[in-house]
């Protein structure tokens, strides 16, 4: 049993189990011990329970009234100061010289683990310096964390952006193979079946559409290469931005001061610039290939098209001088029916007027002496006369006419040569 004349320290944990083994006299300090009893009544049974979890601050109220009520003569700071030692014997119990009296939580009752989390003086300070460490855990764990997602969101960035170059790329394909199709078409309409049924001007417009069509190729490698460096622009602009953005941000966290900020920003500013450029590099190279390829492409067609065209010259050509031999070897030009008509009828009138000449000979044999007669031989000679000058007369007009139409015969062969000297010349315009 306890004596009436001990004070409880029931309420307390290393406080009692210091002073059970000498209680406090009351005639050893009869004033000490009277003020101390005085104030026990405002002990009340809160002092006995244990912690229970509140939000802080009704748990900060709470435990601060239950100091107040309980230890209300300590005062501040962390170790219970002279008036309690000198109230409740702690000097003089047994086993406490030299020896601090016991904290405040130790004489509220109440343990480390279940106070300090909340309030109280000594809890304060603690809870001060653990919010510090806590900052500054929370800081770098923010900081860290703004770090890997800005990583992984350039990451994200870059593989997002590969295939719109992928698919800028299988477009160009696209367009350049169905413009050689386009263009394998546009050279048929030279095959040699088709060369005799073309002229110059379709020819010529064969070369003019074919120039479309490599300035058409020329305008999808000009939007390939400004479609690629768009994407890169957009690129760095996004990174730009969220570099930014994450500069702010670790500002704002200040794990680290701005010149550790700033040298890990550069850096990766610096590995974003390369990227960027060995893209644009990349891109360079590609449409200077693809120029050059273009280049040598158009070289190569304008050679196919003089082929093409000297093809069609030769076989024009060829063709005119076929068409002028034949017609100046066909019957019309060659032998000619009303040639024979007009010789035929000269030589069927100088066969009349040999018929006629042989009759006036026989008649001239009879006139001989002594029958002849001065009469007949003037009548004769004068029929003679008249022979000679209607043969004369009937030659120049059978003459003449022959020799008109082979004049026009003539004018007409060379009314097919010079057309043909002007087919070929228009060939070769």
């Amino acid at each position: 049993m306890k004596s009436s004349d001990t004070l409880d320290f029931s309420a307390t944990s290393s406080l009692y189990n210091a002073l059970a083994a000498q209680p406090v006299s009351r005639a050893k300090a009869d004033v000490e011990v009277t003020d101390a009893k005085e104030q026990t009544k405002y002990r009340t049974s809160r002092a006995e329970t244990t912690w229970v979890p509140k939000n802080e601050k009704e748990a900060a109220l709470s435990d601060v009234s239950m100091l107040t009520k309980t230890a209300w003569h300590i005062g501040q700071g962390y170790n219970i100061g002279s008036g309690f030692t000198n109230q409740h014997g702690w000097n003089a119990a047994a086993g406490t010289q030299n020896v601090d009296p016991p904290r405040l939580y130790e004489y509220a009752g109440l343990t480390v683990k279940k106070y300090t989390k909340t309030s109280g003086p000594y809890a304060k300070d603690q809870r001060n310096e653990s919010r510090v460490a806590t900052m500054l855990a929370s800081k770098k764990e923010r900081h860290e964390k703004e770090v890997v997602d800005f990583e992984a969101k350039l990451k994200s960035i870059n593989e997002a952006f590969e295939p719109m170059v992928v698919a800028s790329i299988k477009r160009l394909r696209e367009n350049l193979k169905k413009n050689e199709e386009d263009i394998e078409l546009l050279f048929h309409r030279l095959a040699d079946e088709f060369l005799t049924r073309i002229d110059m001007a379709q020819l010529q417009g064969v070369w003019t559409s074919y120039q479309e069509q490599s300035q058409l190729r020329e305008n999808y490698i000009k939007e390939f290469t400004e479609q690629l460096d768009a994407l890169e622009t957009q690129r760095a602009a996004i990174v730009e931005g969220d570099m930014r953005s994450l500069a702010q941000v670790l500002v704002d966290i200040a794990w680290q001061l701005e010149g550790p900020i700033d040298r890990y920003l550069e850096e990766v500013a610096m590995q974003q610039n390369e990227l960027i450029s060995s893209n644009r590099r990349a891109f360079a190279d590609m449409a200077a290939r693809l120029r050059k390829t273009e280049v040598e492409r158009d070289v190569k067609a304008r050679k196919r098209w003089e082929s093409r065209k000297e093809a069609w010259y030769l076989t024009l050509h060829d063709r005119a001088v076929a068409k002028c031999r034949a017609t100046l070897l066909s019957p019309d030009h060659a032998a000619p029916r009303k040639r024979d008509t007009l010789w035929a009828a000269l030589r069927t009138q100088q066969g009349i007027f040999f018929e006629r000449r042989l009759n006036s000979w026989v008649d001239l044999q009879n006139l001989v002496p002594p029958t002849v007669d001065p009469d007949k031989a003037r009548a004769w000679l004068e029929a003679a006369d008249d022979l000679d000058r209607e043969q004369e007369a009937e030659n120049k007009q059978r003459c003449g006419a022959i020799r008109k139409f082979e004049t026009e015969h003539m004018h007409a062969g060379q009314a097919v040569i010079e057309g043909l000297r002007k087919e070929l010349r228009g060939y070769a315009e």
